[in-house]
């Protein structure tokens, strides 16, 4: 499970490090195609580590309901 929640991390990370860059790159653009393609990055950069944020959370509750002794399913 540690190893799941390691390589998760590194993917999450790279991914809101590539929005990041996507984001200024269509912000400097002139051009006015662009500007939809920038809301939406824009719109990724807060959207993504919140969702990142949220599968973390249910990673933690699902290794603890896993060792937790009063749980019917085994």
């Amino acid at each position: 499970m540690e190893k799941a929640r390691r390589i998760f991390a590194l993917v999450g990370v790279i991914l809101i490090l590539a929005l990041y860059v996507l984001t200024l790159v269509f912000a400097l653009q002139k051009n006015p195609a662009f500007k939809g393609l920038f809301l939406g990055a824009l719109f990724c950069t807060i959207a993504v580590p919140v969702i990142l944020y949220v599968f973390g959370l249910l990673l933690k509750n699902a290794k603890g309901k896993q060792n937790d002794p009063n749980n019917d399913i085994h």
